[in-house]
């Protein structure tokens, strides 16, 4: 019997665990030259002061170059792009890498059939493609500089920027940890391919990453990439059709099993932003309702770049979240901060 189908094509997705020394040192620069979450990582800061310690004076140069334009997104791009495994194999494709396929791999993909196509004729110089990408990114809170940057900046200024920057930080921040790190990072990648097959494709990365997953139009692959340096945070950035979420190793992973009275970094993290008192003020405001950055700033009477550091120490909590321009409590989180710790003191030791 003839058939007439109307059914419309399912969408087809998967799901890749992917971990690399390289990320760990392009989120480790991206960690120490982001000083506003600083006090939110799990590194302390005599431990990042140590690193830099060891440091050229022309790569701490590189570091404020880097902070400025925030070129580690670059160096993010670059490394997916390259699919280098190894740091010289990552140094010699960027030294030969041309002008046009540096910018193109650079720059953020957009929504939009085409854009894989603007992107090009951006990188090539097409001044109406740059003008286009520009004005499609002019509202965005990160790109709106960096995309005129890349674009703008030269190119082998920016081969020679990153290839020292990489290159510096990989010797100070990574050799000296090389094998406990490339174990650690093995670890995760065992644990987490061992359950990739027994949950289904959103279950899966929920449970990776800690927060919900919803598949994005035009989204088929998502990408997950363990990271040590960043803890506790999780970073989500675009590919072309591919989602990307660096996410901080599992506490198992990063210590092993040989320290059973160690809390998780989640239970340390959460005590640690209850225990202010101008954060605790800030949680019982927003008990009551939601409220904007600048009605916490009259609420409280502290300067608002004070009230963003406590707001961003409670985020990577987990205790507020950002509702476009306001913010709000997560009142469950507060509801399960006791039972987290009950948890942990009836664990078998």
């Amino acid at each position: 019997m003839p058939i007439l189908d109307l059914s419309l094509e399912r969408q087809s997705y998967s799901v890749k665990v992917c971990a690399s020394l390289l990320f760990e040192c392009a989120l480790g620069i991206a960690a120490v030259t982001y000083t506003e979450i600083r006090d939110t990582l799990e590194r302390t800061t005599s431990e990042w002061d140590e690193i830099i310690l060891r440091l050229q004076s022309e790569a701490k140069h590189e570091l404020d170059y880097c902070a400025k334009h925030n070129t580690w997104q670059a160096l993010l791009r670059l490394i997916h792009g390259s699919n280098s495994t190894h740091i010289d194999e990552f140094l010699d494709y960027l030294s030969t890498i041309t002008v046009e396929e540096f910018r193109f791999q650079v720059l953020p993909p957009l929504e939009g059939i085409q854009e894989k196509d603007l992107r090009l004729k951006a990188a090539s110089g097409d001044r109406d493609a740059v003008a286009k990408l520009i004005e499609a990114v002019a509202n965005h809170n990160f790109f709106s500089t960096y995309v005129p940057f890349f674009l703008n900046e030269d190119v082998e200024k920016l081969k020679k920027h990153l290839i020292f920057l990489m290159k510096s930080w990989y010797e100070a921040a990574i050799t000296p940890r090389k094998s406990e790190w490339e174990n650690i990072l093995q670890r995760e990648l065992t644990s987490k391919q061992d359950m990739q097959s027994r949950l289904s494709f959103e279950a899966f990365i929920e449970w990776a990453i800690g927060a919900t997953y919803v598949p994005e139009p035009g989204e088929r692959n998502v990408l997950l990439v363990p990271h040590i340096s960043y803890r506790p945070w999780t970073i989500q950035a675009n590919l072309s059709d591919t989602k990307v979420y660096y996410y901080p190793v599992s506490d198992e992973s990063l210590f092993g099993m040989n320290d059973p009275f160690r809390p998780s970094a989640s239970l340390v993290l959460l005590y640690r932003a209850l225990g202010d008192e101008n954060r605790l003020r800030i949680l019982k405001i927003l008990h009551e309702k939601d409220r904007t950055l600048q009605e916490l700033t009259e609420i409280l009477d502290l300067a608002k770049s004070t009230i963003h550091h406590h707001l961003t120490l409670l985020r990577s909590a987990r205790l507020v979240i950002s509702n476009g321009t306001t913010y709000v409590l997560k009142p469950t989180t507060l509801q399960h901060a006791y039972k987290q710790l009950e948890a942990y003191f009836e664990c078998n030791v």
